[in-house]
């Protein structure tokens, strides 16, 4: 195993340093204001306090660091940054922590949590704010640190992550019920551990039936039971995604049971054949934006995509302790280092892809926001308001972030500037757009003055009593 080791830590920084740096990309250019990134940030500063939806307390730490920023600075781009970066730095803590719990005689472990983080998550990665992923990310660490002999400081922070994961989104369950199943039955196993694995796994297992036993709010109710068919509704935008992840799955399979290509060469072949493969296809997939910016529609199937990773996980270490002449050599070593390199140099291609295109769209909504000739623009007169940014882009909140304090103008979002009302809704529908629900009013004390754009939004948003 030590042979093993050495192998896989040649080039492992430069590994890290490959994902670090799309990371800091997609930071640089506000990648985690995709979708509801922007609304959050609204609140946040607006607010001055982390913004908490169904009572998700353990994002609030992710919400400080634009807060402080927002405090020394009225230019916006400071606190955008600061939001951007600390949600960037989430998988590549979750990732950096992995190698950390996995290095030496556990090194070949550390495939799992790079296919699970850099490939099976990265079709949903843009989504930065989705507490599914963000949950989904933070279990792996968290899974290494329980199976393996770690220290007393390493197993607390499992503790906090943990309890963080289970918190942060009810499809935690699924993740640490599996889990629970992987300890149980490798403390039964394993008699040098057996205490610590059999604890642990019940503390997991009773963790996961906490969590189902905690009432949905109606919307994580939808969520759930629309999940399958939102990702349908999608067409074949998501088919390139989707079968990139289940060749991945595949070839995960075949990296746990190499015996299954009964050869070793064919097993080579058909490891580096699919990985190559399903990397083509998430690279092309994230290079046009008319197909990824439906990827918000993964965020709930992700972590039901994690589990067979987990299961393979547990049989792979529990194969090497048992049977050691049929565990980690210098080939299986050199075949993982190969592995976690593409995965890494995948997810960086394709975040890297995905935060040029989205720059693209941000520069544009930039561009007609300083030649807007007054204080309101919708669709009907906005190229940013239609296509592919239209369903990316939090447009309403989105506009007034990339102004100031004190914006000039606003971008509707399904509504018109000249009644309020989305044409296909009506009356009865969500008039104004996202303001309708997140402006407070400078009555209320709000961080943004925004008097300005104020009669150019929906009457009804005045009298909403946010106060």
């Amino acid at each position: 195993m030590r042979v093993a080791a050495r192998i896989l830590d040649r080039f492992a920084f430069a590994r890290f340093a490959v994902v670090a740096a799309a990371l800091a990309l997609a930071a640089a250019v506000d990648a985690p204001l995709a979708w509801d990134g922007a609304y959050y940030l609204f609140r946040v500063l607006d607010d001055r306090a982390p913004f908490v939806v169904f009572g998700r307390a353990p994002i609030a730490p992710l919400h400080w660091p634009p807060i402080v920023a927002s405090s020394f600075t009225d230019n916006l781009a400071i606190p955008r940054f600061a939001f951007s970066a600390a949600y960037a730095l989430v998988p590549l803590a979750a990732l950096g922590l992995c190698w950390r719990l996995a290095k030496r005689e556990h090194a070949p472990l550390l495939v799992w949590p790079t296919i699970g983080i850099c490939l099976v998550c990265l079709p949903g990665q843009f989504f930065f704010v989705s507490e599914a992923i963000i949950a989904t990310q933070l279990c792996w660490p968290v899974f290494l640190a329980l199976m393996l002999p770690t220290s007393i400081r390493a197993r607390l922070l499992a503790a906090l992550l943990g309890l963080a994961a289970l918190w942060l989104h009810p499809i935690s369950a699924a993740l640490f019920a599996t889990v629970s199943v992987a300890l149980l039955a490798r403390g039964l196993l394993h008699t040098d551990r057996r205490r610590w694995l059999l604890a642990s796994g019940i503390v997991a297992g009773c963790g996961s039936l906490g969590r189902l036993l905690v009432p949905l709010s109606p919307y994580e109710a939808q969520q759930a039971s629309e999940a399958l068919r939102d990702l349908s509704d999608a067409g074949w935008a998501i088919a390139p995604p989707a079968l990139a992840v289940l060749i991945v799955l595949v070839v995960a399979g075949l990296i746990a049971e190499p015996r299954l290509a009964r050869t070793e060469q064919r097993h080579q072949v058909l490891v580096w054949t699919g990985l190559t493969l399903a990397g083509a296809l998430l690279v092309v997939w994230a290079s046009i934006p008319t197909l990824w910016v439906e990827a918000v529609r993964f965020r709930t199937v992700i972590p039901l995509l994690t589990l067979p990773l987990l299961g393979f996980a547990a049989l792979d270490l529990g194969r090497a302790e048992r049977r050691p002449d049929q565990g980690w050599g210098e080939s299986t070593a050199r075949n993982r280092a190969r592995a976690v390199t593409v995965s890494a140099l995948v997810f960086a291609l394709a975040l890297v892809a995905q935060a040029v295109g989205w720059r693209g769209m941000t520069l544009a909504l930039e561009r007609e926001i300083a030649r807007a000739p007054g204080a309101c623009m919708d669709a009907s007169t906005s190229v940013a308001g239609r296509g592919p940014a239209a369903r990316v882009l939090a447009l309403t909140p989105h506009s007034i972030l990339l102004q100031s304090r004190s914006p000039n103008t606003v971008h509707l979002q399904d509504a018109r500037c000249d009644s309020g009302q989305d044409p296909e809704r009506g009356a009865g529908g969500m008039a104004g757009g996202p303001l309708v629900w997140i402006y407070r009013g400078a009555e209320c004390g709000g961080w943004f003055d925004l008097h300005r754009i104020e009669p150019h939004l929906a009457k009804e948003m005045v009298a909403l009593p946010f106060c």
